[in-house]
C-alpha cells in the first residue's frame, strides 16, 4: 500500500534505490558529484519529516537524500530486521549505492541512534552526525537501569504508558507494547495508529498540533503508519522502550566510541521536547559518549521534540554550518 506523502511535490526527485536485495525509497536534491548528507527520519515518521527541510538544503552544493527505512512508506517491508543494527547496514549499502563513499548523517530521535550505530561499526562512511531530539543510548540506557528520575517519568510517561513509570527501577516485564496484537481488527489498528499520532503530537511545543504544520505531520504520519509502516514503527519503539537484555546490550558496547573524529557530533533539542528532555541531551557531552571537544548542544528556542517539523530552518543552518566537515567541500 502506497503513503500519500511518497507522492508528495517539491524540489526533490523520488526514486527507488536497489540495496542489499531490497528497495528503499528516497527524495533527494542534487547530484552524487555533490557531497551526500543523509537524512534519516524517527521511528514513527517517514522521509516526509524532512519535507521542510530539503527546500532548505535544495540551493547547497550538496546531494541531500531524505530515505524511508526498510518497512516505511514506498520502501520494501520484511519479515524482520527492525531494529538499529540491521537499519545501520541498510545505510551502509544506501550510501555506497547513491555513489558515495562517506556522508553527514541527520537523524531525528530513533534515526540518530542509527547514525551511531553506523558510525560505530562502519566509521569511515560517517563524517559527522547531527542528531535532533535523541541522545547517545548509552545515556538511555543509564536511565532505564537506575532508579527513575522524576524528570525522565515526566518527559516519558505519554509514550510509554504511566504505569511503566510506578514498577520498580529497572525495565519491567509487563511494560505495554504499542503494536497491534495478532487477530486486531482494523478498528483496533487504527486506535493504534491514533494513539501514536496523538502521543506525538503531544511531545511538540505548545500550539504546534493546533497549527496547519502540526495538522499536516499528523495526517502524514497516519497516513504513513495505515499504509503499513505501523510494524516496523511498533518494532522500533519496542526496542529503545523494552529492549532485550542480550541484543541491547550487545548494541550498546558496539556503541561505546561512535566517531574515530571525536569532535563531530552536535545534537539538537527543542526546550520544549518532552521525550527527550534539554538535560537528557547534555550528560551526552558531560558523560564524553558522543565525543568531546567540539562537540555540543544547540538548544533550539519554541521546538518541541520533532524539530525538523517544527524548527526546519534551526535544522538546515546546524546542517550548512558543519557542511564542512564532508570531503571535497
Amino acid at each position: 500500500m502506497t503513503s500519500h506523502s511518497d507522492q508528495l511535490d517539491g524540489p526533490w526527485r523520488h526514486r527507488m534505490v536497489h540495496v542489499h536485495g531490497q528497495r528503499l525509497h528516497v527524495a533527494e536534491c542534487g547530484t552524487a558529484a555533490d557531497p551526500l548528507v543523509l537524512l534519516l527520519h524517527g521511528s514513527t515518521g517517514g522521509w516526509f519529516e524532512w519535507s521542510e527541510v530539503l527546500p532548505l538544503l535544495s540551493d547547497a552544493p550538496i546531494h541531500a537524500v531524505a530515505v524511508s527505512l526498510r518497512g516505511y512508506g514506498q520502501s520494501d517491508r520484511t519479515p524482520r530486521g527492525y531494529d538499529p543494527e540491521v537499519a545501520a547496514e541498510d545505510i551502509a549499502g544506501l550510501i555506497r549505492a547513491l555513489g558515495h563513499s562517506t556522508a553527514l548523517l541527520v537523524g531525528q530521535g530513533f534515526g540518530t541512534w542509527i547514525a551511531w550505530t553506523l558510525a560505530a561499526r562502519t566509521p569511515d562512511l560517517c563524517s559527522g552526525i547531527v542528531g535532533c531530539g535523541s541522545t547517545h543510548p548509552q545515556v538511555w540506557l543509564s536511565k532505564l537501569m537506575s532508579p527513575w528520575s522524576e524528570a525522565f517519568r515526566t518527559a516519558l510517561a505519554p509514550t510509554v504508558g504511566r504505569s511503566w513509570w510506578r514498577s520498580r527501577p529497572r525495565v519491567p516485564a509487563g511494560l505495554k507494547r504499542f503494536g497491534p496484537k495478532r487477530g486486531q481488527t482494523p478498528s483496533q489498528q487504527d486506535l493504534t495508529i491514533e494513539k501514536i499520532v496523538k502521543e506525538s503530537l503531544a511531545s511538540t511545543a505548545p500550539g504546534f498540533a493546533n497549527s496547519e504544520a502540526g495538522a499536516r505531520m499528523a495526517d502524514l504520519m497516519r497516513d504513513s503508519l495505515r499504509a503499513g509502516a505501523l510494524r516496523p514503527a511498533t518494532a522500533h519503539i519496542d526496542w529503545w522502550t523494552k529492549p532485550k537484555p542480550g541484543s541491547f546490550r550487545r548494541w550498546i558496547k558496539a556503541v561505546e566510541k561512535p566517531l574515530h573524529d571525536r569532535t563531530r557530533t552536535v545534537l539538537l533539542v527543542g526546550d520544549s521536547d518532552r521525550k527527550t528532555p534539554v538535560e537528557l541531551v547534555r550528560e551526552s557531552m558531560t558523560r564524553g559518549v558522543t565525543g568531546g571537544g567540539n562537540s555540543e548542544v544547540i538548544v533550539v528556542e519554541g521546538a518541541g521534540h520533532y524539530l525538523p517539523l517544527e524548527a526546519p530552518k534551526a535544522v538546515a543552518e546546524a546542517v550548512c554550518e558543519r557542511l564542512h566537515w564532508l570531503p571535497r567541500y
